[in-house]
């Protein structure tokens, strides 16, 4: 292992108890977006976020890049030929 590595992770240490809480805080959170995902799948996809809300906004960010290209090209054209 590399040395810096090693004296960075030799200097730290971790406390049980707040490692075992933090672990029964990310089980509870898992079951409970299980529970909301099954009971609703489109709402709680697999990242958290609605299907429409998602869709909605890749189609604006796309949309954006796309219209400010043409204006990029736009301003090319008249200002460098």
């Amino acid at each position: 292992m590399d040395p810096l590595a090693q004296a960075a992770l030799s200097s730290w240490s971790i406390d049980p108890w707040l490692a075992a809480g933090l672990a029964a805080a990310a089980l509870c959170y898992a079951r409970g977006w299980r529970r909301l995902h099954r009971e609703s799948p489109r709402r709680f996809g697999p990242f958290g976020r609605d299907d429409e809300f998602r869709r909605e906004a890749n189609r604006r960010i796309l949309w954006g890049r796309i219209l400010r290209g043409r204006r990029r090209r736009e301003y090319d054209e008249q200002h460098h030929t």
